[in-house]
């Protein structure tokens, strides 16, 4: 996992904030969801129909329609890098953090 600084707070679904205090990382684990959750996007299921399929192969976590709709609308950061945090009014690229890969982008 590459670091790179993130500033407060928990980080989007699909990264972590690792040991070094500060540093935000693409969780592997996570990254496989949310490049299901644009496939079956892409498929043109509906968020709560793509949240039973990631319960079905994760039934110890919570998934709904709104957490698939929550990462569904970050996808310029999965796609680029760039994160908006609207609460704090910062923007930032954060470089290595891209986990749709060009193919990904197109759905």
């Amino acid at each position: 996992m590459r670091g790179t600084p993130y500033p407060v707070g928990r980080p989007p679904f699909g990264y972590a904030v690792t040991s070094v205090k500060g540093v935000m990382a693409i969780d592997p684990d996570q990254a496989e969801d949310v490049k299901r959750v644009f496939y079956e996007a892409g498929r043109g299921l509906h968020p709560s129909v793509v949240a039973e399929i990631l319960k079905s192969k994760h039934p110890d976590q919570n998934w709904d329609g709104k957490k698939v709709s929550r990462i569904l609308e970050h996808r310029v950061l999965y796609q680029t890098g760039r994160y908006v945090n609207k609460a704090k009014g910062t923007d930032m690229v954060l470089p290595g953090l891209v986990i749709l890969t060009p193919k990904e982008k197109q759905l």
